[in-house]
């Protein structure tokens, strides 16, 4: 339905011309009269802007017209998980970049933008919504007080029907220091050593409320299905991890990094490459795996992980021709997509034998060899309901011309057994000058993966 703005009157016409009229004059600067600077006066250095400009709350008995201003003009409003449904809330964040991180001096950022420093001011605040705002690092402050709805434990306990009382004693526990501590603690993007340093000591007062574990025994020793080497194994790498952490292991500094530095792996933690560091790689991963390569249970909780693709493949044919299987080659079909600019000289400019060679991001290569026994991964979410999700690792089953049967492997419908078409997907990551549209299986070989696929 139309709404009356949608038809505006000559009312509505008139009254915005004025606004523009008025806007204009205003801008022209001739309502404030002629204004001369002297070269004396203009800001010299950062000194000189934290003179004239200020990101600290007045005290409010010493200046309370200030104070009062401040308040009332210059304080943003709180959102974020307390109030998500504030008007600057998109997806989940806000769209004017609230919360300031404090600074302790006014710099200026990659695209010359000023960052006032925000020093910290634990006496002074201002209070909104029944909410204090302090200066100091506003984003952890604000959420003082429901800082426990950022844990997905306390989620998980908002909707539990249970209701307790002032007398009852509240316990949960952080089962990943290495993800949930880094949620409470406050990060500072950019920031130098020292600046992190001291808000991770000292920017909290929760901390004061909370008693910390450590765990004494080793659960992973303690799983079923290890031999006696692999706990002393075990057992080695978490002692050597925690003496890191203690910082009882010398490090030599990084030359082209300032806060990297080199620690040594001990020997008896290193594989002895021998005359094939592939075959050491692969071996101690996967034991007599000609016996086991239709064993769905046998890949489940094993891959090798590395850092780059060309790694990735290396490893995974290695380890498909050590299958018995019969190998299937799948070659894809590539083309340039119709409505890319200068399609019509697509053909001279980038040949299909250019596009083949060619590898995207999140897609596969051109040349795809699986056999039955291979574990896969899928790269494009096809249909969730049944299991068919970005990441999901398969077993393959069967190998057709248009479709492969699959078993999955990980996630919440292991066991499912599954088809995976051939899709047409249009794929651009900058290396060519033209949107591709690649039509191939969407899965790729997961004996070896990256760190961000594991």
């Amino acid at each position: 339905p139309h709404k009356q703005e949608d038809k505006p009157d000559i009312v509505t016409r008139v009254f915005r011309i004025k606004v523009t009229a008025m806007i204009a004059y205003i801008k022209s600067g001739k309502p404030f009269g002629r204004t001369i600077t002297d070269a004396e006066f203009k800001c010299r250095n950062i000194k000189d802007m934290d003179y004239i400009v200020s990101s600290e709350i007045p005290n409010k008995n010493d200046d309370p017209i200030c104070y009062d201003i401040v308040s009332k003009f210059m304080m943003y409003k709180p959102c974020g998980l307390i109030n998500q449904k504030f008007k600057c809330m998109k997806k989940n964040k806000c769209s004017k970049s609230f919360l300031k991180p404090f600074k302790t001096a006014t710099t200026y950022d990659d695209n010359g933008f000023v960052c006032y420093k925000r020093c910290h001011q634990h006496d002074n605040f201002i209070l909104k919504d029944e909410i204090q705002l302090y200066n100091d690092y506003i984003f952890h402050i604000i959420e003082k007080f429901p800082i426990h709805s950022r844990n997905p434990l306390i989620e998980r306990l908002q909707k539990s029907s249970i209701v307790y009382s002032r007398s009852e004693s509240l316990i949960f526990v952080i089962r990943r220091p290495g993800g949930d501590f880094r949620q409470i603690l406050p990060v500072i993007p950019g920031g130098t050593r020292e600046e992190i340093i001291h808000a991770y000591l000292s920017s909290s007062p929760l901390w004061n409320k909370f008693k910390l574990f450590t765990l004494n025994e080793n659960m992973r020793l303690s799983s079923n299905g290890l031999s006696d080497n692999e706990k002393k194994q075990l057992q080695l790498v978490a002692k050597w991890i925690l003496m890191i952490s203690n910082e009882e292991i010398s490090y030599i500094p990084f030359k082209d990094d300032y806060d990297a530095s080199l620690i040594k792996i001990p020997t008896e933690l290193l594989l002895d490459i021998g005359f094939n560091p592939i075959a050491s790689m692969v071996s101690p991963v996967y034991p007599y795996i000609n016996n086991h390569h239709l064993d769905p249970v046998y890949f489940q909780k094993r891959a090798i992980v590395t850092l780059k693709n060309a790694t990735v493949s290396v490893i995974n044919d290695f380890i498909l021709d050590m299958s018995p299987e019969s190998k299937h080659v799948y070659l894809n079909n590539d083309d340039v997509c119709i409505s890319s600019s200068n399609a019509e000289n697509a053909d001279l400019l980038c040949p299909v034998e250019f596009i083949n060679q060619l590898e995207f991001n999140g897609a596969p290569s051109h040349k795809l060899s699986l056999k039955i026994g291979t574990p896969i991964m899928l790269l494009r979410n096809l249909n969730p309901s049944p299991g068919l999700c970005n990441g999901t690792r398969l077993l393959v089953t069967q190998l057709a011309e248009t479709v492969i049967g699959a078993q999955i492997i990980t996630g919440s419908k292991i066991g499912n057994n599954v088809f995976i078409p051939r899709i047409i997907f249009p794929v651009n990551d900058g290396k060519c000058a033209y949107i591709i549209k690649r039509r191939q299986f969407f899965v790729r070989p997961c004996y070896a993966m990256i760190i961000n696929k594991s």
